[in-house]
């Protein structure tokens, strides 16, 4: 969507409230890092049981953005003639 000039008067809104949602539903299972700062440093600093689960947050946005790869050549891929 954001590659298309038809809809570049929206784009902006629509990744923002893209975020809010992702704020919304996941703030109840990891308190909604989107920030790896935000996660590393504090897992980190504390040691112990932060550390076994600071994994997801690494891992989480290769696993993210392969999908993302798949999800537009899939939406998106133009036919060749």
């Amino acid at each position: 969507m954001t590659a298309d000039d038809t809809y570049k008067g929206v784009v902006g809104l629509v990744i923002g409230l893209t975020l809010v949602a992702m704020i919304f539903a996941g703030i109840g299972y990891t308190g909604a890092g989107f920030n790896p700062a935000r996660s590393i440093a504090p897992a980190l600093l504390q040691g112990g049981s932060a550390l076994q689960h600071l994994w997801i947050y690494i891992i989480g946005p290769f696993i993210g953005a392969i999908l993302a790869v798949f999800a537009h050549l899939a939406l998106f891929k133009k036919a060749t003639k």
